[in-house]
């Protein structure tokens, strides 16, 4: 097992040279630097701490640039229509990554003691009990059974005036 790893690793310069297909420094610093700012973003609006954002934005960076720079090595003497089509492929792996990584967070959450919910579900379901919990309130608040009434028809003259005033 570990010498299959290690022949992987030995191989893996040839893979990225393969992978790049001929393109200059300039296209690919370009396509890559696109993918990067895709994944940085992704990882920016994610809810959750720091490990959930890496989470994110790596398995997003990874996924969009190797997608990417897959659909536009067929066309390797042509870099404009290479660009294009590492763009498509990029927005491919993209969207592709969004479903492995709601995968690592769920596994990372479950590993955390958590229930195995993702930042969103965990912020959803705490927004629900939000809600549940002020609408209880103001049901026991309309009809007289939380202390102090707050209900404005209820006390009309303020301050605690009783109505007089």
């Amino acid at each position: 097992m570990i010498r299959m790893a290690g022949t992987a690793l030995q191989k893996t310069p040839a893979l990225l040279k393969w992978l790049r297909g001929g393109a200059s420094n300039t296209d690919l610093a370009l396509r890559l630097g696109m993918d990067g700012v895709g994944a940085t973003m992704n990882a920016a609006m994610t809810p959750g701490d720091l490990g959930d954002k890496l989470i994110t934005g790596v398995t997003d960076m990874g996924m969009s640039s190797v997608g990417g720079l897959l659909a536009a090595r067929p066309f390797m003497g042509k870099p404009g229509i290479g660009n294009i089509a590492d763009m498509a492929g990029s927005m491919a792996g993209a969207y592709g990554s969004m479903p492995v990584s709601e995968k690592f967070l769920q596994a990372k959450d479950k590993l955390a003691g958590g229930k195995g919910e993702t930042p969103w579900e965990k912020m959803g379901r705490e927004e629900q009990q939000r809600f549940a919990a002020e609408l209880e309130n103001e049901i026991l608040a309309q009809y007289g059974l939380l202390y102090p009434r707050t209900n404005e028809y209820l006390n009309p003259g303020g301050l605690g005036t009783g109505g007089i005033g």
